[in-house]
C-alpha cells in the first residue's frame, strides 16, 4: 500500500510546482537602444538614446491581459501599456511618462514589434530579443522612432 500512496504523493508534488510556476508573474530586464527616427523630431534627435528596459508580456502566469514596456533612465522613465501581445501590428499604447512629475501623454502613441526571438512566448522563455517602432515619441505626435531590445527573464 505504501507505493501507490508514495507515487501520488509524488505526482500531486509535481503538479504543485507546475501550477505555482504558472502562477507567477513573468518579468524581463534588460536594455534597448533607439536606432533611428522618422517623420518630426522638434525637439530633439532620441537616435542613440540608452533605457534600462522592464517587459511584461501578458498571458504568462498571472501577468494578465495587458503587456507593459518601460524604458527607464537616469532622468526618469516612459511606460507604454497596451492590450494584448505587443506584435506587429501598431497598437495604440497608454503612454506615462515620470521625469519631474507623472504625466499621461495626451498624444495617439502606438508600439509595434518588428520581430522578437522568440516568436512564441512561453513561461519556460528566458530572453527575448526584440526591434520595434514607437510612434507619436516623447510628446512629439509626427516623431517615429525604431528600437531595439534585449532582456532576460528576472529571477523570482
Amino acid at each position: 500500500m505504501k507505493k501507490p500512496l508514495t507515487i501520488t504523493i509524488g505526482v500531486l508534488a509535481l503538479l504543485t510546482a507546475a501550477s505555482e510556476a504558472q502562477a507567477v508573474q513573468h518579468r524581463f530586464i534588460g536594455g534597448a537602444v533607439i536606432t533611428g527616427k522618422s517623420g518630426t523630431c522638434p525637439d530633439y534627435d532620441p537616435t542613440g538614446d540608452r533605457f534600462h528596459v522592464r517587459f511584461r508580456p501578458s498571458g504568462l502566469g498571472t501577468n494578465g491581459s495587458n503587456s507593459g514596456l518601460s524604458l527607464f533612465q537616469l532622468e526618469g522613465a516612459i511606460n507604454f501599456r497596451v492590450s494584448g501581445r505587443f506584435n506587429t501590428t501598431a497598437k495604440l499604447a497608454t503612454t506615462t511618462y515620470i521625469y519631474s512629475f507623472g504625466d499621461v501623454n495626451p498624444n495617439a502613441v502606438t508600439v509595434k514589434f518588428t520581430s522578437q526571438v522568440p516568436t512564441t512566448l512561453d513561461t519556460t522563455t528566458q530572453y527575448i530579443n526584440a526591434a520595434g517602432v514607437i510612434t507619436g515619441y516623447d510628446y512629439m505626435p509626427l516623431c517615429t522612432v525604431t528600437f531595439t531590445m534585449s532582456v532576460t527573464k528576472r529571477p523570482e
